[in-house]
């Protein structure tokens, strides 16, 4: 999702994500030739969240191969809520783990949209509760 360090740590999800596209297509052809190729990016919970915040950035990432591609969201929960922990549970919340993750890992795929509705707390386009009405590429 990220490319950041913190603390000692890497974090380098976006890098990832941009190397595994760049994989495909160069070791396997993906989105080459004459035909449409399906690309289906998904996860569960935080990764769900990854696949949410880099589902709209796919052509961004590919290039002009993404004249080849049809994308699509499987996404499994990635829906955490801006609630408040159960008391004494010792849980911080999602959206103080989102903040975090957001300071930490210098999230850049935030969604235009998105950004420009939460200017003053762009941690939330990390969040399904928010960023989801903004990701315009499909999803089941």
């Amino acid at each position: 999702m990220g490319d950041g360090s913190s603390w000692g740590l890497e974090f380098r999800g976006a890098r990832v994500v941009q190397a595994v596209f760049h994989d495909l297509m160069l070791r396997y052809g993906f989105a080459s030739g004459d035909r449409r190729h399906l690309l289906v990016l998904g996860g569960q919970s935080a990764g769900a969240r990854g696949a949410m915040v880099n589902l709209d950035y796919v052509p961004e990432i590919v290039g002009p191969a993404a004249a080849n591609i049809q994308v699509i969201g499987f996404l499994d929960s990635p829906f955490w809520l801006d609630l408040p922990p159960y008391p004494g549970s010792g849980f911080i919340g999602f959206n103080n783990s989102c903040k975090q993750v957001y300071d930490m890992a210098n999230v850049s795929r935030l969604g235009r949209d998105c950004t420009a509705q939460y200017a003053a707390t762009p941690w939330k386009c990390i969040m399904g509760q928010y960023r989801m009405p903004f990701v315009r590429t499909g999803q089941f």
